[in-house]
């Protein structure tokens, strides 16, 4: 897991913080999810979620925060 810093967004309203990560080396297994909860996981390269960003595919800002903080990361390495 590598730190990829916080986003305040909603600075003027509220006090939430939201933490980013970038996990690697991860493996699909089995949800355990709450009853009436869902969540769709999907694998892609990165370079294809980078694209979806700059063609405002992926309008969801801490989204756009983490995966943008991780193509830097992964692009200087």
């Amino acid at each position: 897991m590598t730190y990829l810093g916080c986003i305040y967004p909603t600075v003027a309203y509220d006090t939430e913080i939201i933490h980013m990560y970038m996990a690697e080396g991860l493996d699909f297994g089995e949800q355990h999810l709450d009853e009436g909860e869902f969540l769709d996981v999907t694998k892609m390269p990165l370079e294809e979620a980078y694209k979806m960003i700059m063609e405002n595919k992926l309008p969801d800002a801490k989204t756009t925060a983490a995966i943008l903080k991780t193509y830097l990361i992964k692009k200087d390495m």
